[in-house]
């Protein structure tokens, strides 16, 4: 069928189909005599379920895990019910705060004080959440470089603050990163500051799936992403992106480097997070088992 008799029977615009083609959600036969797409009664089906689950606001890499056979649905809903129960946890708290500070006759200046020292209160108890240091990480590196560090580290801050060594671990990353200055970034790096709060996200959430197969994989997990790592390292156009990425990085490498940035990180992050440990084990283990290094100019060598 045609995409009018699509939008009609699912309710979607034609520009959110495409968005969920786009996402490889759902995949249309493609006429090859006029190029127009021929949706089938299994694509309208898969629309109407992604739109019901974006209305209960579930994200496109969640329904994308729940669709491509990653996760069942009950796992998605406990895992959904979950995070929606610590948001509302944080709310309730925030919501208590500030109802009490409404009930009292204060003064601008007396409000503001409270609010300070309100605000530091919630905060405290905020860090036995599992989120909390992903977006504390953000609040105190805001710009191009906080969501670079996002990027690259968030998905890693994925456990409450809750020993003393994790909290000495944390002191030490934010004085390392807050110590560290201004790094230069690349053009294409410090445009991550224009972006919108739900482009970035999407960014983010996808970044989080690239990651997830290496943490603590099984077996088969392993073996796929061996065999894949493998075949992209024999392919043709490798050579030119392996040059062109080192090329592209190597001046910020450079400089992270010269400011101890790998030391003061990772040391930190391997106190945090479990499951970057467990990322760094798989990258060893990739490393061993395909016999790669990395030169002095950043290129991947054999």
């Amino acid at each position: 069928m045609k995409i009018q008799e699509v939008m009609r029977l699912t309710g979607l615009t034609r520009k959110a189909i495409y968005f969920y083609e786009k996402e490889g959600l759902i995949r249309p036969r493609i006429d090859e005599t006029n190029q127009y797409r021929d949706y089938s009664d299994a694509d309208v089906d898969r629309l109407r379920l992604i739109a019901a689950l974006r209305s209960l606001d579930f994200s496109v890499q969640e329904i994308k895990r729940l669709l491509d056979g990653q996760e069942t649905p009950i796992e998605l809903v406990r895992r959904r019910l979950a995070g929606i129960r610590q948001q509302k946890e944080q709310l309730d708290r925030a919501e208590r705060v500030l109802a009490a500070l409404c009930e009292e006759p204060l003064e601008s200046g007396e409000l503001l004080r409270r609010l300070r020292a309100e605000g530091a209160s919630y905060d405290q108890s905020r860090r036995l959440d599992a989120d909390y240091l992903a977006g504390r990480l953000l609040e105190l590196f805001p710009g191009a470089f906080g969501r670079l560090l996002s990027l690259h580290f968030g998905a890693f801050l994925d456990e409450p603050l809750d020993s003393p060594a994790k909290e000495q671990a944390w002191r030490e990353l934010v004085d390392y990163l807050d110590a560290a200055g201004e790094f230069e970034l690349p053009p294409v790096l410090k445009e991550l500051d224009a972006l919108t709060e739900s482009d970035f996200e999407h960014i983010r959430m996808a970044s989080l799936e690239h990651l997830r197969p290496y943490l603590n994989p099984d077996d088969e997990t392993y073996g796929r992403l061996l065999a894949q790592a493998r075949a992209a390292l024999n392919s043709v156009p490798f050579q030119a992106y392996n040059r062109s990425q080192a090329e592209f990085m190597a001046p910020l490498k450079r400089e992270l480097a010269a400011k101890g940035f790998y030391e003061g990180v990772v040391s930190r992050l391997e106190v945090l997070s479990s499951s970057y440990r467990a990322y760094r084990d798989t990258l060893r283990r990739l490393q061993d088992d395909l016999g790669i290094d990395y030169g002095e100019q950043g290129l991947i060598v054999f």
